[in-house]
This record gives structure tokens, sequence and C-alpha cells, in this order.
């Protein structure tokens, strides 16, 4: 996989007091890009060009904000020839929010158009299970069509959860058009007993699918798994 970044600058301009305009253009898995450095201004159009060698290849654009770690969803832009390997994206009108990273992504699909028409992918967080003094989660990430990696993201209260406090297996192939992973967060008992809402994102070109639990998510429950625990602690 190889990035190829190219740097565009929209200048100021006094006479229409046009804010400075800064974009950045990159690709994914030795994709041609073009152009590779333009300037323009706001109000103005831009356009740009991706396109791959190989067949079976499908191409998407997102844009990164500055200084943000998210990528957009997939922009809209357009086929230019009818084998499906060149893509343009057209940005009409800059404005101070088209600022950021521009990426051409691909990646390959299979041959069998069936893949296409699979069902949406699934993602489910099994029942937490306690050991000791921790909560361990697992995040089931299943039906996704295309062996392409799957980014796994967890939160708590809507905000990110460093990488370190999670486990994700590699990618398997559990069927035709039919690829899965799974990931386990490790939390304090202490963490999840104040109630905090856990939830596990799955990302595969742009096509996000979640799910997610309440820390002690109900009284019956909360009070087994910490009768569970209590007796874990005292038979150490």
């Amino acid at each position: 996989r190889a990035w190829t970044p190219s740097f565009i600058r929209a200048p100021f301009s006094s006479k229409f007091h046009r804010p400075p305009l800064t974009l950045f253009f990159q690709s994914l898995l030795g994709l041609t890009q073009t152009p590779s450095f333009v300037n323009g201004s706001t109000g103005t159009e831009i356009s740009f060009r991706c396109s791959v060698d190989e067949a079976n290849y499908k191409l998407f654009w997102y844009q990164q904000l500055p200084g943000k770690t998210e990528l957009k969803n997939r922009l809209k832009a357009k086929w230019e020839d009818s084998n499906s390997r060149k893509m343009r994206l057209d940005l009409l009108r800059l404005q101070a929010n088209d600022t950021g990273f521009y990426l051409c992504a691909g990646y390959f699909s299979s041959a069998d158009p069936k893949c296409d028409d699979q069902p949406r992918p699934s993602v489910i967080l099994l029942s937490p299970v306690c050991h000791k003094k921790r909560i361990t989660l697992v995040c089931l990430a299943q039906g996704f069509h295309y062996e392409w990696p799957l980014d796994v993201i967890w939160e708590r209260d809507g905000q990110k959860i460093t990488r370190l406090s999670s486990a994700t297996e590699p990618v398997r192939k559990e069927g035709e058009c039919n690829f899965a992973t799974a990931s386990r967060l490790s939390v304090l008992a202490e963490e999840w007993q104040k109630g905090h809402n856990y939830s596990c994102h799955v990302n595969q070109t742009g096509q996000v699918v979640g799910d997610s639990v309440e820390g002690i998510p109900d009284y019956k429950t909360g009070k087994e798994m910490l009768g569970n625990l209590s007796k874990q602690q005292g038979d150490e």
C-alpha cells in the first residue's frame, strides 16, 4: 500500500477578500492521481482524477479535515470510463471548509458481482465477561464483503478509547463474500460500574457499522455481575 501526497494551496486574494485555502491530495495502493499541484481560491473549481491500471478495483474519495484522524464519508465523484478505472472528483465553488486532505482510496473487489448484493455487515457486542477485577467486552464483526483491513474503533460515551486498551484479531474469511474479525476491550470493574456507554464501530472503505452497550445495563444483570466479581475476588 503506497501513499503519494500532493500539495495544493489556494492563494489569498485581497481584491475579493478571499481567505487562503489549502488542500492536500493523496492516493492509496499506488493509484495514479492528477494534478499533483494546483493553485486556486475560494469560489473557484478544482478537479482531481484518480485511476488504477488493474481490473476489479473499486475507487472512493474521502476528505480528512486538518488536525483530525477521521475520514469523511465517501465524496460524490464521477466515473470517467466504462471500465470503472478512472474517477473524477469535482470541488465546486471552493469554501474554507473544503480545506484538508483529499484521499483517493481503492480496494480489490471480487470479480463475482454477487458480493455487491450481499446483506449489510453486522457488528454485535457480546455479553460482558467479568474476570477478577476486569470486564471484557467482545465486538464481533461479520459479513464484510471484501478481504480489506477492518478498522475497529472503541468509544466510551462517544470518545475514542486508546488502542492500547483493546486487541483486534486479523481479518478471517468465513465464506464467500464474508469476512470477519473480533476485537476485545478490557475495562476496570470500577469503571464499568459507573454506567458508561461503550460502543464498537467497524469501518471498511467508508462503510461504518457499530453496536453499543451500557455498563451494568440493568439491575439484575449488574447485581449478578458484581456478585460474581466479589466471589472471584474472595477466592483470590
